[in-house]
C-alpha cells in the first residue's frame, strides 16, 4: 500500500504509531534502505569465516508489517528491483525465503 501526502501531514507519525501498536513491525526509511537491505544479504561471519544469510526488513517483518518511510528517496536502481519481491513475496538468494508481510510505503506526491 502506498500513501502519498504533502509535507507536514503526519505521515511519518502514522508509521511510528503503527510500529508501536502492531504485533510485529519493522520500520525503515527509503533514504537508508536498498534492495539488499529490504530483502536479504550474504555475509561472512568474522569469527567463524562461514557464509551466513542475513534477512532484511521484509524478511524480519514476516507475518507483520514492513513500514518504509520516504519511499521516493530510495535509489532508482533499488526501487526497480523491488517490485518482484513486493508482488511475489519471496526472495531468492541461493535459497528461497518467503515473507508474508504487509508493505506500507509513504512518499511525497
Amino acid at each position: 500500500m502506498l500513501i502519498m501526502g504533502d509535507p507536514g501531514t503526519a505521515k511519518s507519525q502514522f508509521l511510528k504509531y503503527i510500529e508501536k501498536t502492531a504485533h510485529r513491525a519493522v520500520y525503515t526509511t527509503g533514504k537508508g534502505a536498498s534492495a539488499v537491505g529490504l530483502t536479504a544479504s550474504v555475509r561472512t561471519d568474522p569469527v567463524t569465516k562461514e557464509w551466513t544469510l542475513e534477512g532484511g526488513a521484509l524478511v524480519l517483518a514476516d507475518h507483520g508489517v514492513c513500514l518504509i518511510d520516504e519511499f521516493d528517496k530510495m535509489n532508482d536502481q533499488d526501487r526497480t528491483r523491488c517490485p518482484f519481491v513486493f508482488r511475489f513475496r519471496h526472495v531468492y538468494l541461493m535459497c528461497c525465503i518467503y515473507s508474508y508481510a504487509l508493505l506500507l510505503c509513504l512518499q511525497y506526491p
